[in-house]
């Protein structure tokens, strides 16, 4: 039997997103979003690195900005590496396969705040997935 790696959050970007693109010229975008809990009279918060990758990524680095509210899909990764002692290093990540746009920050008056895309309005017009194949109009709900 297969295991299931699926991970569903939501989250403000903690950091803005940091974009790059590979030798080969795909893009990739890192951020952290900072998740919060609360639970009797005490709040946590857990933070968590991200990847996303195409077109995902690109729409995060360039419609995203620290404490913009997101709602994310994807899964879990465990990278693992030395540092320059030569200690074992890991954390998890999420790769990010789907966004959902939720909340802007609210602007400090300072400007800087990146528009939301302009785009012809149609269902979920926030949400963008890396399969890039939109929404099937047969499903029932």
């Amino acid at each position: 039997m297969s295991d299931l790696n699926s991970f569903n959050c939501t989250g403000r970007l903690a950091r803005d997103p940091q974009a790059r693109a590979t030798p080969s010229g795909q893009s990739i975008c890192n951020f952290t979003i900072a998740i919060g809990e609360k639970f009797k009279d005490k709040e946590r918060v857990t933070y968590l690195d991200c990847e996303a990758w195409g077109r995902v990524g690109e729409v995060i680095a360039e419609y995203q900005s620290k404490g913009d509210q997101v709602g994310l899909s994807g899964s879990l990764q465990l990278d693992q590496w030395e540092d320059k002692d030569g200690n074992k290093r890991s954390k998890i990540k999420l790769r990010v396969e789907r966004l959902a746009m939720l909340q802007k920050a609210k602007s400090d008056g300072g400007g800087g705040q990146r528009s939301q895309p302009q785009r012809q309005s149609k269902p979920h017009d926030d949400f963008y997935s890396s399969d890039d194949s939109g929404f099937d109009d047969d499903t029932p709900f």
